[in-house]
C-alpha cells in the first residue's frame, strides 16, 4: 500500500491501483506542481487518481536475487535458484497455492507472458 497525505486535498480518496516505490518521486513532484523529468520512471499517482494518467498494469520487484512481476490478478516470482512460483491472487491472496506446475493451458500462457515481461524488465536494468 501507498498512503499519501496531500495538504489541501479534501476528504479521503482510496485508490486500488498497483503502485511501487518509483511512483513516489513523480507523485511528490506532481503535488508540488513540478513536471516529472522525461528520464524518470514511475507514475504520478495523484494524476492516476484524478483520471489524468493510466495506472500501472504491472509492477516489478527485485530483492536478494529474486525477481517478481505482479498484476492485479497474478504474481510470478523467479527465485535466484531458478525456482518459479505463480499465484492467482483473487483466489489465493496469501500465496499458498503455487500454480507453476499446472496443466491448464490458460495458466501456462499467463505464466509464459509474465516470464517474458519479467525477462524484458530485468534486461532493461542490467
Amino acid at each position: 500500500p501507498l498512503i499519501i497525505h496531500v495538504p489541501g486535498m479534501e476528504g479521503r480518496k482510496d485508490m486500488y491501483e498497483l503502485t511501487q516505490s518509483i511512483d513516489i518521486m513523480p507523485t511528490i513532484l506532481g503535488v508540488l506542481g513540478i513536471d516529472t523529468p522525461q528520464s524518470a520512471q514511475g507514475k504520478n499517482m495523484i494524476a492516476v487518481l484524478e483520471g489524468n494518467e493510466e495506472p500501472n498494469e504491472y509492477v516489478y520487484g527485485f530483492s536478494r536475487g529474486n525477481m517478481y512481476i505482479r498484476s492485479k490478478e497474478w504474481k510470478y516470482l523467479l527465485r535466484n535458484n531458478g525456482q518459479e512460483e505463480l499465484y492467482y491472487l483473487p483466489e489465493d491472496p496469501l500465496e499458498k497455492q503455487n500454480l507453476i506446475n499446472t496443466s491448464r493451458q490458460d495458466i501456462i500462457e499467463e505464466q509464459e507472458h509474465l516470464r517474458e515481461r519479467l525477462q524484458t524488465w530485468s534486461e532493461d536494468f542490467s
